[in-house]
């Protein structure tokens, strides 16, 4: 059942299934289980624990118990089994107690938490259990390893000597097994170079199979061994078994290597069969391949002679002709190759195929290396052509800018603003100049630009070349560009100032006038308002609007000076200096304005003080007038006042009224005033005109009711006339009678009047309102009723209007039936006009009655449209007009609209039965046209096609012909040309009278060897009579002599139309005569150019029917007229022409039917559609023509190209004939003096050691070689010559089979030759170096025997030279050489070997001899200098440091080597050590130690002394020097340098102005000045007289004479002066009548006080010298002084090899390098008169460097005597020249 939880009770519910599935519960104890289940959990992990402790413990000490460990690690591993036991049986408690049901959930629950604790136990467990198994290892290790590493030890020692017993022992064997393989390969190769066949080739098969059978019995035997002994080695030691797996293994390796090499031989027979078949098979593709390897190795070779340097036209040319052929050639064999190699079936065919393709592959690529030469070449040589043109340019841009600079010379005498004529023309003058410029600069920066992107095609160093010549010419463009940029900047400031200076006149005129104003308008500030009067007032008014109009007019016309300037002038300058000005005038303008509004102010006063006089008086009559009417008012005190006198008061008070309103306004509108006295006095007079009109009240009070009762009358009066008005104008608007017109206006008037009427009596009410009743009560009444009078005739007024209306649309109908009536007239005439068109006899008209018809009805359709037109319009206004639809007038235009309607279908049903009949009129006029265009059409197509059947008929054999004839033609005018004969003789030598063609044939054959007639004599003898058939002109088969000469005469085709002159000139010249297209003409002379020879046209004289005319062949726009005739460009010009005649008429024709066919009616139509089908058809014939005429043309071209090819194929054959011969022989010469050359150089070349030195005879040997290899070297250049002339004369490659041969024979003898110079270029090298060797020994032993001869006190070095010097000369004699050499004892020589030594000593100079002479030794280990005893040291030696030896090195009897020498470093002389008795060398021989110098270096007296007073000279760059002693370290004090510029030629360095020592070497200038602005010298001071003597630039530098004074009274201040550029003297303004400085006191020019060097840097050692400055030399200042800081120096004593200078320099960075007496060519340079040295050539130093030259200029060259290395050649040879380019490099 399931077991449930009531949630209410907490107790278990048993849910009872029912009875088919009821189960039980068993009864289990769950408590007992549950009891003994933690039991057992707490007894595991008790034990565990326990055992845990024991564990730490142990692991805790250093060195625990190998057998502890081991019972720890039993009991732990018994511990992890139990608790496996203990976790399964605790899952069967737990089912156990599953069973129990809900009895047992909570031992359920409890025993669960059991199992987790079981699990922690086991983890540790086995953690714990890792560690002590680790223990337990080391613990057993460490007691294993004492007892057993001596075992070890003896058992490894025993197994590593077996096993090298055994390695060796393999390794002899795989080195047999691999000598046997090499053997094979040995054996083999000759097999595939003979192939032998039959018996020798069975027996060397046997042999080889043989030998693979023992060597692979080697292998295997040698594999079982390893694999014996591989497993032997399992036994060893470990160290030894792991280096026996190592060792065995790598052999083994061997072992499968050598059996991988040995795989192919097994199988040889087969191999070597099919190897020889394959080989066979491609022995012609291979040969294939060779040529064309051979081809382009020696188009490479060509493109490479010329080094990096540019090939010329020619070499390209040749070059590229060979490319061609070697790329078809490469193309072809790749080709054939994969051809084969898609059906090659075997693996060494593939093989084969694969190696061949590989190796074209790589000749494919050499090539594509020649091609891109090549186009790097040409796009080089261009660019090389165009710097020329570069430079050009660049000059002339220069020159441009010295035009400028002259054109402003004016503005450079001191004066800023010259007067404005001469202004005016300098400035034009340098406008134009600068404009000249700067198109020069733009034309030449294009030019560069363009050209710089040209030299990046180049190859890469010619691009680097081309790109430093472009840019460096760009930068010389962009300093002119920046000069002309500031030229025009002064041009513009220039006219700026001269053009302004009028500007700024008128502008100060203008401020000055408005200043006047100013003080003008000063005078109203501190006017006495009470006692100015206005005339006063208005005068000063009147002086300060003068003023101010004066000063308007001021700003006005300097305004008009500004703005004809600017329109002037707009550039930006100008601009800107004119909108300061204008600034300056608007600020003027302004003050004026505020001054003018001062003196407006003023008149403000002036209408204010008037204002105020007018009021007073205003005041004064109105306060007469209120007590005049006091008066009138109170002389009836008691008594009505009379009608007459109340309507004088009243219009007295009216009166007075009106005086107070306008004084109080005027008081208003000026209460504004911020004048405090004019307020005070309005104040006053506002009070003044208060009181008088509280006194007029008073009055007014006073009469109130008389003067209400006078004007109700009055008013009543005035409103009765009004009503009366409007009766008037009522009975005028009444009458019946009056125009339509006339009464309208009647009818506003009385509106107008009843308006007025309306208008006073109701505005008369209101006011009468405030009158008392009793006096307004009968006005009132009165005016109503006049009010309903009025009201009346309004009313009567509204129906005279309505009556008006009806007459109005009365008219209207009227007007309408009237416009109705002519409309219907004019309709009903159109119809009657085309009554003709209507009747049945309508399609009987003729065109001609149609066209009358038509034309008469044209105009009175017109009339009558503008009729229907009219009428509409009136019916639309009128509906517009009275848009109401009722009444008489509604009813007529609804019944006109149908009527209208009904006309306008009559008028256009007219209208379209007259254009049916002008539409078919056009359509006959249409169809004529289109058949007239059609017939013309037919007739021109039929012309066309008869001169197309005519030509082609024949299958173009005529052209061909005539193309032979015109080739025959030529070859006569070629032949009289070359002989020089004339056609009355030639045509005699062919015949006397006319000419056969038997004659004819017989004289081409006579012709045959002539080079101009070789390509007609090889046509056929039908072709020739077809020649001479088409020569002969009337049939008649004889050509006389005059059809022969007219033949030969030079004739032209005309290609384009043209007229026929009789002048050359075209301007005065008549038209003859027209040239059509294809007419040929015939031309006499030559032609001629008119005009330009580049764009002129090019005219010719002609012979045109009989007379001389000339013809235009070539237009100035490159239109061609004629060309020279040919018979193809004749036929084929006069056909196309006739082809352009017919498209254009098939053309024409088409357009008409197309722009027609829409005008046409429909019947006409059908009509058309016939013809345009014919048209149509038309123009695919003449397509098809037009294609015929282009095919013949290529077949045509064909014919002539296979004809040319017949010829070329026989003409190559027999050059390729004629030249192999001679190159062939030049070969066989070549091959024969290599096989001398072998026999001459084989017994020297073979020899070494000491059987090398004791060769009797090895200069005869060399000798005889070098002879050899000099005639042998002029036989290739004559077979190179041959092989060259060959290919120039091949010219151009084809596939002809001769052609082919002889390039084949060229590309083997070119090959065959060169291999020969490579051999006897090697012999002749190898021979060379073996005689150098023998040289050496001679040498040494000559200087062995001389050194000697020295120590014993007999002869010193110097000593010895002068003893061997050649009389009158500075170098050793032969004789005096001779006699020593045979003097010396112990010296033995062959007589060639003191040949020898003559030849290389003879000649030498003092410092080479004693180079030679001197021996030195390097220290390389330790050792002392002892004293001559040998017992007393002096000092130890440093590593490194250089002894020369004093005397021949001597041996002691214990075997230690001495010698006497002298350190260098110090001078110290004493016995050194070389071996020691041990032999441990301390000392080895060393080369004689040199320094040649990186910059120029100078060379100083003493060790301490630096500086000039010390100094010998100045070592130039590249010099060699000896070093006698050092180096010695040196304490170098500061010194102070400056950077300066020369004056005298601007050159730029650094100089010492204080050496170390104190001295100073340099003063200021007092009197020097330094050009401030661009200015000129003149030649006297006076600026009126002048001329100019130069232009002066900023910041050259000038000597002034005395001190600046004014010139001429200009204000300018001028002094004389001294250029120092180049010391010109004139006059100079120091400052403009402006005061601008042109030159100012210099502070920066300083003068030498003692010569000085100049060198490029600020530290002087090691720093290239520029130049030397003199004494007295001018230098501007630029930076400095600085000190020069330095680190203690070292210093040598050496010996210049050039002059023998003796003296110190110091040893700084890189100043000095090491050098050997021998050179190594850089750059091509020749060897005295001898011959070229070839770059990379070694040369040995005879004598020198020395200069050719002053040693302190840089103008001299620095050479030398030398021998060369390859040859022997002696001669001077230059190192670097003058410009500092090098030659040779040490």
């Amino acid at each position: 059942g399931l077991l449930m939880i009531e949630p209410y009770a907490g107790k278990p519910t048993t849910v009872v299934a029912p009875p088919s599935t009821a189960t039980t519960v068993s009864s289990v104890d769950a408590a007992a289980v549950q009891n003994k289940a933690e039991k057992k959990v707490e007894a595991v992990a008790a034990e565990v624990a326990k055992t845990f402790s024991v564990s730490h413990e142990l692991l805790a000490s250093e060195r625990p118990a190998a057998s502890a460990l081991q019972e720890l690690l039993a009991t732990m591993m018994k511990h992890q089994t139990g608790l496996v036991e203990a976790q399964n049986s605790l899952k069967q408690d737990l089912t156990e107690v599953r069973k129990a049901g809900p009895s047992g959930a909570d031992a359920m629950r409890e025993m669960s938490k059991l199992l987790p604790k079981l699990r922690n136990l086991q983890v540790s467990l086995t953690g714990e259990l890792g560690k002590v198994r680790v223990r337990t290892a080391k613990a057993t290790a460490d007691a294993k390893s004492e007892s057993e590493q001596a075992a070890a030890a003896e058992a490894e020692e025993k197994d590593a000597k077996k096993l090298e017993e055994t390695v060796q022992v393999l390794t002899e064997i795989i080195k047999d097994t691999e000598e046997g393989v090499e053997s094979l390969a040995i054996a083999v190769g000759p097999l595939f170079i003979a192939s032998p066949e039959g018996e020798d080739l069975k027996s060397a098969m046997d042999e080889v199979e043989a030998s693979v059978v023992d060597t692979q019995a080697k292998i295997t035997d040698a594999r079982k061994q390893i694999d014996l002994e591989l497993q032997g080695s399992k036994k060893f030691a470990p160290l030894a078994r792991k280096n026996a797996l190592a060792q065995l293994s790598a052999l083994g390796s061997k072992l499968g290597a050598v059996q991988v090499k040995l795989i192919p031989y097994k199988t040889f027979r087969q191999d070597f069969k099919q190897r020889i078949e394959v080989k066979k098979a491609l022995a012609d593709l291979n040969e294939k391949l060779v040529m064309a390897e051979l081809e382009t190795e020696t188009v490479d070779a060509l493109s490479k002679e010329t080094g990096t340097g540019q090939m010329s036209e020619s070499e390209m040319k040749s070059v590229q002709g060979m490319v061609s052929p070697a790329k078809d050639a490469i193309t072809a064999v790749v080709d054939t190759v994969e051809q084969k190699l898609r059906a090659a079936k075997t693996a060494h065919m593939k093989k084969e195929l694969m190696a061949m393709k590989e190796r074209a592959g790589k000749a494919r690529a050499q090539l594509d290396g020649v091609i891109l030469l090549m186009q790097q070449q040409k796009a080089s040589l261009l660019v090389q052509d165009s710097l020329v043109l570069a430079k050009q340019k660049v000059g002339e841009v220069e020159e441009a800018l010295q035009v400028c600079e002259d054109a402003e010379m004016p503005f450079l005498k001191g004066i800023d603003v010259l007067p404005l004529e001469e202004s005016i023309v300098t400035l034009k003058e340098c406008s134009t100049a600068a404009t000249a410029a700067e198109c020069k600069i733009i034309e030449a920066r294009t030019f560069l630009r363009h050209k710089l992107a040209e030299a990046n095609r180049c190859s890469k160093d010619r691009a680097t070349a081309m790109a430093s010549e472009l840019t460096a010419l760009q930068d010389r463009l962009t300093k002119a560009s920046e000069k002309v940029l500031a030229y025009k900047k002064e041009i513009i400031t220039r006219r700026t100032a001269s053009l302004n200076a009028e500007v700024m006149d008128s502008v100060a005129a203008a401020e000055k006038k408005v200043e006047e104003v100013a003080d003008s308008a000063k005078a109203f500030l501190t006017v006495k308002w009470d006692e100015v009067l206005v005339e006063e007032l208005q005068a000063t008014a009147e002086a300060a609007r003068t003023d101010a109009e004066a000063a308007d007019a001021a700003c006005k016309a300097a305004m008009v000076v500004i703005t004809s300037r600017r329109k002037e002038h707009r550039d930006e300058d100008s601009v800107k200096a004119l909108a300061a000005l204008q600034a300056r005038l608007l600020k003027a303008q302004q003050e004026l304005g505020k001054h003018r509004q001062t003196a407006s102010s003023s008149n403000e006063l002036i209408k204010i003080k008037a204002l105020m006089t007018d009021g007073q008086e205003r005041l004064d009559r109105a306060e007469a007038e209120t007590s005049s009417m006091k008066e009138l008012s109170d002389a009836y005190p008691d008594e009505t006042i009379p009608d007459e006198e109340v309507t004088k008061i009243i219009e007295m008070g009216t009166g007075i009224q009106d005086s107070l309103r306008v004084v109080s306004q005027a008081i208003d509108s000026h209460s504004k005033s911020t004048l405090p006295v004019v307020k005070a006095a309005l104040e006053k007079l506002r009070e003044r005109s208060a009181a008088a009109q509280q006194k007029l009240d008073a009055v007014r009070a006073g009469t109130r009711e008389q003067r209400e009762r006078v004007l109700c009358s009055l008013w009543l009066k005035d409103a009765k006339a009004k009503t009366e008005d409007v009766k008037h104008a009522m009975q005028a608007a009444g009458s019946e009678e009056m125009p339509l017109s006339e009464t309208e206006a009647a009818l506003t008037a009385a509106d107008t009047a009843i308006i007025q009427a309306r208008t006073f009596i109701g505005s008369k009410s209101v006011e009468g309102k405030h009158f008392k009743e009793a006096i307004s009560k009968s006005m009132l009444a009165e005016f109503v009723t006049l009010s309903a009078t009025v009201s009346a005739a309004a009313a009567e007024l509204q129906k005279l209007r309505k009556a008006q209306e009806s007459r109005r649309r009365a008219a209207l109908v009227q007007e309408l039936e009237g416009k109705i009536a002519q409309v219907e007239e004019q309709v009903k005439g159109l119809a009657g006009v085309l009554q003709p068109f209507s009747s049945e006899a309508s399609e009987k008209l003729s065109d001609e009655e149609a066209s009358s018809v038509c034309e008469a009805f044209a105009p009175l359709r017109k009339e009558a449209q503008e009729k229907l037109q009219e009428l509409s319009t009136l019916l639309t206004s009128t509906n517009r007009e009275f848009p109401d639809k009722r009444g008489e007038l509604a009813e007529k235009i609804a019944s006109m609209n149908p009527k209208l309607s009904a006309l306008q279908l009559d008028f256009n049903k007219a209208k379209r039965l007259a254009s049916d009949w002008e539409q078919r009129l056009s359509s006959a006029k249409l169809l004529v046209d289109a058949r007239d265009a059609l017939k013309a059409l037919k007739e021109e197509m039929e012309s066309t096609e008869a001169a197309f059947s005519k030509l082609f008929g024949s299958g173009g054999e005529g052209l061909m012909v005539a193309a032979c004839t015109q080739k025959l033609l030529d070859a006569f005018k070629k032949y009289l040309e070359d002989t020089g004969m004339t056609m009355d003789a030639m045509l005699a030598d062919i015949s006397k009278s006319a000419i056969t063609m038997d004659a004819f044939l017989a004289y081409l054959d006579k012709l045959a060897s002539a080079a101009s007639f070789e390509e007609i004599t090889s046509l056929s003898g039908e072709r020739r009579a077809a020649i001479f058939n088409l020569l002969d002109a009337d049939g008649d088969g004889k050509v006389t002599h005059a059809e022969f000469k007219a033949a030969l005469c030079p004739r032209l085709v005309c290609v384009h139309p043209v007229s026929a002159t009789d002048e050359f000139e075209i301007d005065s010249c008549k038209t003859i005569a027209k040239i059509d297209v294809g007419q040929p003409i015939e031309a006499v002379g030559e032609p001629k150019r008119m005009g330009d020879g580049s764009t002129g046209v090019t005219r010719i004289s002609c012979k045109l029917n009989g007379q001389t005319a000339w013809v235009t062949m070539k237009g100035n726009q490159g239109t061609v007229y004629l060309e020279p005739f040919s018979p193809l460009l004749s036929i084929t010009t006069e056909l196309e022409g006739r082809l352009e005649a017919a498209m254009q008429k098939q053309s024409l024709a088409h357009s008409i039917l197309v722009a027609k066919a829409v005008e046409l009616a429909d019947g006409a139509k059908s009509e058309l559609s016939k013809i345009r089908s014919p048209v149509n058809a038309a123009k695919g014939t003449l397509d098809s023509l037009r294609k015929k005429l282009v095919n013949a043309k290529k077949d045509h071209s064909r014919r002539l190209e296979a004809e040319k090819k017949k010829f070329v194929e026989a003409h190559e054959k027999k050059v390729a004939d004629a030249m192999k011969s001679t190159a062939r022989e030049a070969a066989s010469a070549v091959e024969e003096d290599v096989k001398q050359l072998r026999k001459v150089t084989v017994q020297l070349s073979s020899l070494d050691g000491i059987d090398l030195e004791a060769y009797a005879t090895p200069l005869a040997v060399v000798e005889q070689a070098e002879q050899t290899f000099l005639s042998m070297t002029k036989k290739v250049v004559t077979a190179r010559g041959a092989i060259k002339l060959q290919q120039d004369q091949v010219g151009k490659p084809s596939n002809s089979a001769p052609l082919a041969a002889a390039k084949r024979d060229s590309a083997k003898l070119v090959k065959q030759i060169e291999d020969s110079l490579k051999e006897s270029t090697a012999l002749v090298l190898a021979v060379r170096r073996k005689y150098m060797i023998i040289v050496d020994a001679c040498l040494s032993k000559v200087f062995s025997s001389c050194r000697a001869e020295s120590t014993k006190g007999k002869f010193d070095a110097d000593g010895l030279f002068k003893k061997l010097l050649q009389p009158g000369k500075d170098s050793i004699g032969e004789e005096a050489l001779k006699k020593y050499l045979s003097s010396l004892k112990g010296l033995k020589l062959d007589e060639e070997h003191v040949k020898i030594v003559l030849r290389r000593l003879v000649g030498v100079s003092r410092a080479a001899f004693q180079r030679l002479l001197q021996q030195y030794y390097k220290c390389v280990g330790e050792t002392d200098i002892t004293k001559a005893s040998g017992k007393d040291s002096l000092r130890k030696l440093q590593l490194g440091e250089t002894l020369e030896a004093l005397e021949e090195p001597r041996e002691d009897t214990d075997g230690t080597v001495r010698v006497v020498g002298k350190l260098l470093v110090d001078g110290v002389q004493g016995l050194v050590t070389v071996k020691t008795s041990e032999g441990t060398v301390c000392m080895r021989e060393a080369k004689k130690p040199f320094l040649a110098c990186n910059a120029d270096i100078s060379l100083e007296k003493d060790f301490q002394t630096q500086g000039k007073d010390g100094l010998v000279r100045v070592l130039r760059k590249d010099e060699v020097v000896e070093i006698l002693g050092g180096p010695r370290d040196s304490l170098s004090k500061k010194a102070l340098r400056v950077k300066c510029k020369a004056t005298s030629d601007g050159k730029v360095g650094w100089l010492t102005v204080q050496e170390k020592e104190g001295a100073a070497g340099v003063k200021q200038c007092s009197n020097a000045y330094t050009v401030s602005k661009p200015c000129v010298m003149t030649d006297g001071p006076d600026l009126k007289l002048c001329r100019a003597v130069r232009r002066l630039v900023v910041g050259e530098t000038l000597i002034a004479e005395g001190t600046p004074a004014a010139g001429s009274g200009l204000g300018v201040s001028r002094i004389k002066a001294t250029a120092l550029k180049d010391g010109k003297v004139g006059w100079i303004s120091t400052q403009s009548n402006l005061g601008d400085a042109y030159a100012k006191p210099s502070t920066k020019l300083y003068t030498v006080t003692k010569k000085a060097a100049m060198q490029s840097s600020l530290m002087s050692v090691g720093s290239e010298l520029v130049r030397e400055v003199e004494d007295g030399e001018m230098l501007e200042l630029l930076d400095g002084p600085k000190e020069e800081q330095s680190e203690p120096e070292q210093r040598v004593n050496v010996r210049a090899l050039s002059d023998a200078a003796v003296g110190w320099l110091t040893l700084k960075g890189r100043a000095t390098r090491a050098w050997a007496p021998f050179y190594t060519c850089k750059k091509p340079t020749r060897i005295g008169d001898v011959r070229d040295l070839a770059v990379g050539e070694v040369v040995d130093l005879l004598d020198g460097p020395f200069w050719e030259g002053d040693h302190g200029s840089k103008s001299g060259k620095l050479r030398m005597r030398c021998c060369a290395r390859l040859d022997g050649a002696r001669g001077e040879v230059t190192i670097r020249d003058n410009d500092g380019s090098v030659f040779l490099a040490s």
